[in-house]
C-alpha cells in the first residue's frame, strides 16, 4: 500500500471498530449494518492483499541466481573437457561450438544462458562414448541436465512474483472503491441521528477522518501472540494514544491511529510522528492489554505482545 492507502486503511479500522462498539445507536440506521459487514469484509480483504504486497521477492531472485551459478560451473566444467576432446581430435567445428569459460556464460542474457548450456550439453551427449577419458560421463551429463532443468524452472520466478504484485496493486484499489462505497452509504444515513444522537455523531465524525502520517519510514512493527500457544492471533485491534497516560480512560474515538493485525499475528505502521504512545490491544476471547510505546524519529520500535484467554 501506498502512504495515503494506509492512512484511509486505518480509518477504516478505527471507524468499523467505533461502529461496532456502538450498536444501539447504529443497528436502527438504514442499511446500516449492511454497510458496515461490506466494510469489515473490505478491509480483512486488505489486509491479505497488503500481506501479498509485503512479499519479499528477493528469496525468488537468489535463487534464480544460485541455479544460474550452478549451471554455468558445471556448463562451463563440461565445456573444457569438450575443447581438449575437440582439439586432441581435430574437431575444429565441435571446439568452435563448445568453447566457452564460465565469464563468457556470465556474460550471457538469461534468456540465452539456458539454451547455450543445453547446446553444450547436447553435443556432449553426441560424443559420450568416446569422453570417458576426459570425465564425462552419463552421471556428470546427469547432473548438468538436472542444473540446466533448476535454472530454467526458476527462471520466471521473479516475474511471477513482479506479477503478483501488480495484480495486487490492482485489487487493493478496487477494494478501497468498494470501502469507500461502504462508508458513503454509512455517512448518509448517521446524518438522521445528527441531533438526537449528538455524541455518538461527534465520535462517528472524528474517527471518520483520515490522519495524514507523513513521510518518515517505518515507525513501529508488532506481533500478538497467544500468551499460553504462541500462535499468532488475527484481527486484534491495536489503539494508539499519543502523550497517552497510562492511568487515564479513554474513549475510542480519541485514539490517533487504529491498525489490526494479520493473519500472522503482525502489525506495522510506516509513519508516525516521534514521541510517547499509549497502545491497547484488544480482541474477543483475550484480556486487554495496555503499555506505552515510544518512538524516535528514524528508528523502528519493535514490539511484541503476548496476550491472555479470558
Amino acid at each position: 500500500m501506498n502512504k495515503k492507502q494506509e492512512n484511509r486503511f486505518s480509518m477504516y479500522i478505527a471507524t468499523a471498530d467505533f461502529c461496532e462498539k456502538n450498536t444501539d445507536f447504529t443497528a436502527p440506521l438504514p442499511n446500516f449494518s449492511a454497510n458496515l459487514a461490506n466494510l469489515k469484509t473490505t478491509s480483512d480483504q486488505i489486509h491479505l492483499i497488503a500481506e501479498t504486497q509485503a512479499t519479499d521477492t528477493s528469496g525468488t531472485t537468489a535463487e534464480k541466481n544460485d541455479d544460474n551459478e550452478n549451471m554455468v560451473v558445471l556448463t562451463a566444467d563440461t565445456s573444457r573437457k569438450l575443447t581438449a576432446f575437440a582439439k586432441l581430435n581435430k574437431n575444429q567445428k565441435l571446439a568452435k561450438e563448445i568453447s566457452f569459460t564460465e565469464t563468457d556464460l556470465r556474460r550471457l542474457p538469461d534468456t540465452i544462458l539456458p539454451d547455450t548450456a543445453q547446446l553444450i550439453y547436447n553435443r556432449a551427449q553426441e560424443y559420450l562414448p568416446s569422453l570417458a577419458d576426459y570425465m564425462v560421463t552419463e552421471e556428470t551429463q546427469a547432473t548438468l541436465l538436472q542444473a540446466i532443468t533448476d535454472s530454467k524452472q526458476t527462471q520466471s520466478s521473479p516475474r511471477v512474483a513482479k506479477v503478483g504484485q501488480v495484480q495486487a496493486t490492482k485489487q487493493l484499489a478496487e477494494l478501497f472503491v468498494a470501502g469507500d462505497e461502504a462508508l458513503a452509504n454509512m455517512d448518509a444515513v448517521v446524518e438522521i441521528v445528527r441531533l438526537t444522537q449528538a455524541n455518538f455523531y461527534a465520535g462517528y465524525k472524528s474517527v471518520r477522518k483520515i490522519i495524514e502520517t507523513g513521510n518518515r519510514k517505518m515507525s513501529v512493527k508488532g506481533l500478538v501472540t497467544d500468551g499460553q500457544t504462541g500462535e499468532p492471533i488475527k484481527g486484534v485491534a491495536i489503539s494508539f494514544w499519543p502523550d497517552g497516560d497510562a492511568t487515564k480512560t479513554y474513549a475510542a474515538s480519541e485514539a490517533s491511529l487504529v491498525k489490526k493485525t494479520a493473519n500472522k499475528g503482525g502489525f506495522y505502521v510506516n509513519s508516525m510522528p516521534a514521541g510517547t504512545y499509549r497502545i491497547t490491544l484488544q480482541k474477543a476471547g483475550y484480556a486487554e492489554q495496555t503499555l506505552m510505546v515510544y518512538v524516535n524519529n528514524g528508528e523502528l520500535t519493535t514490539v511484541d505482545v503476548k496476550l491472555a484467554k479470558v
